[in-house]
């Protein structure tokens, strides 16, 4: 049966609001005014330091009124601490100061993933009006992280209408400086004398740096940010260097019984990859996360001993990166712990000048005997030696090594690897129903987020959550037909496939011209930057992603009009159609190349083709059905 293809433009099922307009936040938008933050700090040879701070801010609207209602200053006392000399609230002309006395420093509970010395400020503020001014003046005293090491990164006009600033350092250990500056507001002195450094750093008109009305997806990088980096280094790896010996000590200390059990049992695999997977599902599987971060260095940012790892069978990320990497260089890999920034939508670090604050998570680089090199991060549920966690991909690494440390670059993910496929099939049948079968299949990366699923989820949970998944809605329990779950009991990242069938009641709706099926959009993602966008795109992590429709006993004419490619730096897209017998069969193939479109090329002439292509093939095409045809 031969049926046509238009190109609807769906006007008629939009609702046409004002185009919202992403843009830097005026005065009016803010809840707070900082009318003047001085801070005062003195850096001492063993890279502690003292600090005074004062800050004058006015509340503008009812969520700054909020703010300050309940106000909390929490710190950390293994690190700092906080006395507070001036506390009071100026309304109308009138001085509310309050009683120093009933300031108390409270402990604040551990989180439930590791032992924490945090403690709360509680400052019960009086007559908290909008206009009101808030005055507030402390002290706090702050430890090293390192012996002879001072970092600090100044930022201004962070969650405020910042006025005012002004920052004075004076430090007996040098100070290297680098300064961002995109809307020109900061002027920076620096000087030394008789071996003493100082800096000062002063805003010298007002600055935000909030947005309003940006995408979901937009990430505002710090080139668009005011910050200046210092740091008593300006090489990363003089910051190693500060690390290096610790772990190495604790990297050779004696296996202990546990750690060599699951050595033994990994050196019976001949791949690297089945090694390495053995020993981080072994190791995550034996050992349980969990911190402790009670003393100012171990534990902080050094593991504890591998002995009292095993004997406890609990630790953080520090601790399973060096316990792998002890295990590891048992069977005869080379090892080097590495810290990184963890996060998908985490802030890259090498803006900034070196410090170990810039960073969140320890993982590991191996290399096998065939001269192989793995990023391993295994503070996981699951393993996956051949490929790379999200969370890290493309990241900057500051890798420990006794002889030559480094600041390299993790790899990103290649789309090759990362793969979805879905393959589907739909039958009409009466009432605008349909019956869906098909298969998805999850190649590396894209299967580590279901992998040992069953070790946390029922069977149940699972079925439906992939039924939910296909069919984009929640079916009733009798439209569910079929489904086969792979093995997900293993903690090791494998291919993964998918088998399910369905019926899925009103899968076409009903148009003057006839029933109608509307493809899936995919990428509505890419197409709906913001013109005036200020941060940049993020896309997702690198992957193919490839979805097979066949609609059975149904020929399309001119099926060609659905075809079209587009190639670009960020994305390539592909859609293909022919004939197969008498089914259609609709092939989308999306590879995305990077995760990150910047600011500059949202408004390249690539890019706006690219989002009209997709706006015309993807977000504004339907399959409309003869129904007169359809059913005989």
């Amino acid at each position: 049966m031969l049926y046509r293809v238009l190109l609807l433009q769906l006007m008629f099922l939009i609702v046409t609001i004002n185009s919202i307009h992403a843009r830097w936040k005026c005065y009016n938008d803010s809840n707070l005014e900082i009318i003047h933050f001085e801070q005062n700090i003195i850096v001492n040879s063993d890279g502690s330091s003292e600090e005074i701070i004062e800050q004058q801010v006015k509340i503008l609207n009812e969520a700054g009124r909020e703010f300050f209602t309940n106000y909390m200053l929490e710190y950390d006392s293994v690190h700092s601490q906080i006395d507070i000399i001036i506390a009071k609230t100026i309304f109308e002309g009138k001085e509310y100061n309050v009683d120093l006395k009933s300031i108390k420093s409270m402990p604040l509970a551990s989180s439930r993933y590791g032992f924490k010395q945090q403690q709360q400020i509680l400052i019960n503020f009086a007559k908290v009006e909008i206009g009101a001014e808030i005055h507030l003046t402390y002290t706090r005293k702050n430890q090293t992280f390192a012996e002879n090491y001072y970092s600090d990164l100044f930022e201004f006009g962070t969650n405020s209408w910042q006025q005012k600033a002004h920052i004075k350092i004076n430090s007996v250990l040098p100070l290297y400086i680098k300064i961002n500056d995109p809307h020109n507001a900061l002027k920076v002195k620096t000087s030394s004398k008789d071996k003493f450094h100082s800096a000062e750093i002063t805003l010298i008109k007002p600055l935000t740096t909030e947005l309003t009305n940006e995408p979901e997806n937009s990430l505002l990088s710090n080139q668009h940010k005011t910050w200046v980096s210092i740091a008593s280094t300006n090489t990363w790896e003089d910051v190693a260097s500060k690390f290096t010996d610790d772990y190495y000590k604790i990297l050779n200390q004696k296996l202990p019984k546990l750690f060599k059990t699951i050595a033994n049992k990994a050196q019976k695999y001949t791949k690297s990859e089945d090694q390495i997977n053995s020993v981080t599902s072994d190791l995550i599987h034996a050992v349980q996360y969990h911190g402790d971060y009670r003393s100012i260095r171990y534990g902080r940012f050094v593991p504890w001993n591998l002995e009292q790892t095993a004997n406890a069978q609990l630790g953080d990320c520090k601790d399973f990166s060096i316990s792998t990497a002890a295990i590891l260089q048992n069977i005869g890999y080379k090892v080097q712990p590495a810290f990184v920034n963890r996060g998908v939508l985490a802030f890259e670090t090498k803006l900034w000048l070196p410090s170990v604050e810039h960073y969140n998570h320890a993982i590991l680089r191996a290399i096998d005997k065939d001269g192989k090199l793995y990023w391993i991060d295994p503070t996981n549920f699951v393993s996956m030696a051949d490929g790379i966690f999200p969370d890290i991909a493309n990241r900057m690494s500051l890798v420990l090594d006794l002889e030559n440390p480094s600041y390299d670059q993790i790899p990103n993910i290649n789309s090759n690897h990362s793969q979805m496929i879905i393959e589907e099939s739909i039958s009409m049948a009466k009432n605008n129903s349909a019956c869906w079968k098909g298969k998805l299949i999850l190649l590396g990366e894209q299967a580590y987020s279901i992998t040992g699923a069953e070790l946390r989820f029922s069977q149940q949970q699972i079925k439906d959550l992939v039924f939910n998944w296909a069919s984009g809605s929640f079916l009733e329990e009798h439209d569910k037909i079929k489904i086969i779950l792979p093995d997900l009991t293993s903690r090791t990242v494998k291919d993964l496939t998918f088998e399910y069938e369905y019926n899925k009641p009103n899968s076409l709706f009903k148009s003057n011209m006839g029933s109608v099926l509307v493809p899936r959009n995919y990428l509505s993602h890419i197409s709906n930057a913001e013109p005036e966008q200020i941060g940049d795109l993020f896309l997702g992590s690198p992957c193919t992603f490839i979805h097979r429709t066949v609609i059975k006993d149904v020929k399309i004419e001119n099926i060609n009009v659905f075809n079209f490619e587009i190639d670009t730096p960020w994305v390539y897209i592909q859609r293909s159609c022919q004939y197969q017998g008498n089914d259609t069969e609709i092939t989308v193939k999306m590879i995305l190349h990077k995760s990150l479109v910047s600011n500059k090329d949202l408004k390249s002439d690539i890019y706006q083709k690219l989002k009209d292509t997709i706006k015309q093939n993807f977000e504004s095409t339907a399959i409309v059905f003869d129904d007169s045809k359809m059913m005989k």
